[in-house]
């Protein structure tokens, strides 16, 4: 079957279209986490130790910050899903893939600055929360079961 100009650019948008949901799936769990941790600062200041002054952050922030950090998680693997409009798991999977990897290069440059119990949930709960938030898109048309 001879492959057509418009056949070829049709798969070529359909790829651009998943690179750019990973990115911006990527990008938006960046955001919401750096505001969880401003919001943090506003709301609860007593929990978020003044890092200059070599203190170690508490339970509390360390929980307050897992929570956040995995809704990000959600809302990112919605928003891939969403962008994607196909194949919107085995995108999310791959951005939690991503995600994973970033975490854990993340945990060597901090040299300790946090648990290791902390990053042991967060590696493995990071991935099946990109893909609960996939599983959360509904386009137009398609029924919950």
């Amino acid at each position: 079957m001879p492959m057509f100009p418009f056949t070829f650019r049709k798969a070529t948008l359909t790829m651009q279209q998943r690179v750019l949901a990973i990115i911006v799936g990527y990008l938006t769990a960046v955001v919401l986490t750096v505001v969880s941790l401003g919001a943090t600062r506003v709301v609860a200041p007593e929990i978020v130790p003044d890092l200059l002054q070599g203190q170690e952050p508490g339970l509390a922030l360390l929980i307050t910050s897992l929570i956040f950090n995995l809704l990000a998680a959600v809302v990112a693997g919605f928003m891939t899903a969403h962008i994607a409009r196909s194949a919107e798991r085995k995108l999310a999977a791959a951005l939690g893939g991503i995600m994973v990897l970033i975490n854990i290069l993340t945990m060597f440059m901090e040299h300790g600055a946090k648990p290791l119990w902390w990053h042991i949930l967060l590696l493995i709960l990071l991935v099946p929360c990109v893909v609960f938030g996939s599983s959360l898109y509904r386009p137009s048309g398609r029924k919950l079961l």
